[in-house]
């Protein structure tokens, strides 16, 4: 068993470390304690402490839910796989998930002019139920960084995981993100946009979401 501590509360202060010219104090003081933004994406957690959240809905919701009911207990809640998160993407299209430039290349619109989170459903579902797959913020994935990562990568080898969260290497410390975010161009506000981040990093437009088996 392999233990290690993580401090739960997300970092207040990404606010005004990621845009250090803006006046984003109020934002600092009130996202996570204003009830306005109980329906928004939680932001300036790392890596590590969504893994942390993961293994506390699994011990303290889902598992204690299935005692309670009887039911045969296992399962898990974790941070998506990048191939489980793009295959969710694919199914999850349509007009409203498209890449946001048109055919000439003109950006649309309706993806600017944001300048913090907006409400997590305050745009049109996709196709597979899922909302803000290409914005709002972007999304850790359980999946390890690499720049060879797709030459290793196939149906039957769809996923790759190393480093722990004591790793002292900056290469094993790297974690997939996919999605773009409200601080984004429109040009990034895709399905498509892929990036990475070290697992201890916080900022205003990075979130998580949970996969539940």
């Amino acid at each position: 068993i392999y233990k290690y501590s993580v401090p739960i509360y997300p970092d207040t202060l990404c606010w005004m470390r990621d845009f250090g010219y803006s006046n984003n104090e109020q934002m600092a003081v009130g996202y996570f304690a204003s009830p306005k933004y109980q329906n928004y994406p939680v932001v300036g957690v790392s890596w590590n402490q969504a893994n942390a959240f993961c293994d506390w809905l699994t011990k303290q919701k889902m598992n204690t839910y299935q005692r309670k009911n009887k039911l045969a207990e296992g399962g898990k809640c974790r941070l998506p796989t990048e191939a489980e998160w793009a295959y969710a993407a694919s199914l999850n299209n349509n007009d409203s998930d498209q890449n946001p430039a048109d055919s000439n290349g003109n950006a649309n619109t309706n993806a600017e002019g944001r300048i913090f989170p907006v409400y997590v459903n305050d745009r049109k579902k996709g196709d597979a139920g899922l909302y803000n797959m290409k914005d709002n913020v972007a999304e850790w994935m359980v999946t390890s960084y690499y720049e060879g990562g797709e030459n290793f990568q196939n149906r039957f080898n769809p996923d790759i995981q190393f480093g722990t969260p004591e790793s002292q290497s900056k290469f094993e410390r790297r974690k997939v993100l996919r999605g773009g975010s409200w601080k984004d161009s429109p040009y990034l506000i895709t399905t498509q946009n892929r990036s990475y981040e070290d697992m201890d990093a916080t900022h205003s437009y990075i979130g998580f979401r949970v996969v539940v088996n």
